[in-house]
């Protein structure tokens, strides 16, 4: 750079980690010579005295793999499916204290989203994972795949009659419908019990 500095680069290697970095020699490959502009050569070996960088940290470590937590209603669980309406179901997820960079997925990793707090899940089904990378770059491990289901609908949504009002005969049948908001499975030997009042006797 100029006519007074070279550039030397270094590229960091796996694992190296050194604080202090320092440089205790510096060799010319292929015997290639310094001059300066009166054509003297440098000694490198008596010119070139180490070098101590205080303070400086090649960080090649990565941060803790994430730990992905749900509660319910504020409560650390480890059941995976949730119907109680009542019920508020959170991705809580706890991050290395050197993570910069905080990500969760809740596809499987198809689309990532920043964390930065509680995550309230409504329904759905959902295949969560987490990743964070630190200040030098390092990169997490994964959490492995948390698989959770919310389903808090209403599943019996209405019942009606075919003749809900009127006069009726004896052994007169009744036919009732049930909606439901999801497919459901009934067995053979189902039964519904009525509460029947007698309106002439009120």
């Amino acid at each position: 750079i100029g006519d007074k500095t070279l550039l030397f680069t270094y590229i960091v290697g796996d694992n190296q980690n050194y604080n202090p970095l320092k440089i205790i020699d510096v060799e010319i490959e292929d015997q290639k010579l310094i001059h300066d502009i009166a054509g003297n050569s440098l000694d490198i070996a008596n010119s070139v005295k180490s070098k101590t960088f205080n303070g400086v940290v090649i960080d090649t470590t990565s941060p803790q793999k994430p730990v992905i937590t749900i509660k319910e209603n504020g409560e650390t669980v480890t059941k995976k499916v949730f119907y109680d309406q009542n019920s508020e179901i959170q991705l809580v997820i706890k991050y290395d204290e050197g993570a910069t960079v905080k990500e969760y997925s809740t596809d499987g990793g198809s689309t990532w989203n920043n964390y930065t707090s509680e995550v309230t899940l409504g329904n759905g089904e959902y295949t969560i994972k987490a990743r964070s990378k630190d200040a030098a770059g390092n990169s997490s491990e994964s959490d492995n795949s948390n698989y959770v289901k919310v389903d808090k609908r209403v599943i019996l949504t209405s019942v009606s009659v075919n003749k809900p009002t009127g006069s009726y005969t004896n052994g007169e049948t009744f036919i009732f419908t049930l909606n439901f908001s999801i497919p459901v499975k009934v067995s053979s030997d189902s039964k519904i019990k009525l509460n029947l009042t007698d309106a002439a006797a009120s």
